[in-house]
């Protein structure tokens, strides 16, 4: 499964950046597009959503504008979903992150990665998704 756009959503200029290089050395043939705010990578998404695109989505579920959580909530909500295959996966800094969730058994999350990115994380990532298996956390 190829992706047309990689997008990175994470509140730190720093982050974005960091995640940014390592994905381009993961997904290289790929658009990336990344945003320090939520609601600006919601509305670009919408738009790519519309055309019909292969989408991975690396997305912080802890900003302070709009949670990761709020994101998918919106994101599910879109009927544009019906037309395009959007893969999430979230990101955050501690482990325990991931089991305060609130969010169902979202269709769209394929994997969870604990901060820092890096290469073998990515590239297991990257393994387990093009194979359709689900990645519960890379720490």
């Amino acid at each position: 499964m190829c992706n047309d756009v990689v997008y990175v959503v994470d509140d730190s200029e720093l982050v974005c950046f960091t995640h940014h290089k390592l994905i381009e050395k993961v997904y290289g043939k790929s658009v990336i597009k990344k945003f320090l705010e939520p609601e600006e990578a919601l509305s670009a998404l919408m738009e790519d959503l519309g055309q019909n695109l292969n989408i991975l989505l690396f997305l912080d579920i802890q900003m302070p504008s709009m949670t990761g959580p709020e994101m998918i909530h919106k994101l599910e909500n879109c009927h544009l979903l019906a037309h395009s295959k959007l893969s999430v996966v979230l990101v955050s800094s501690g482990i325990e992150d991931f089991s305060n969730l609130n969010i169902k058994d979202s269709h769209m999350i394929k994997g969870k990665i604990q901060k820092p990115l890096t290469n073998e994380k990515l590239e297991k990532f990257a393994k387990g998704h093009y194979e359709n298996t689900a990645l519960d956390v890379v720490a």
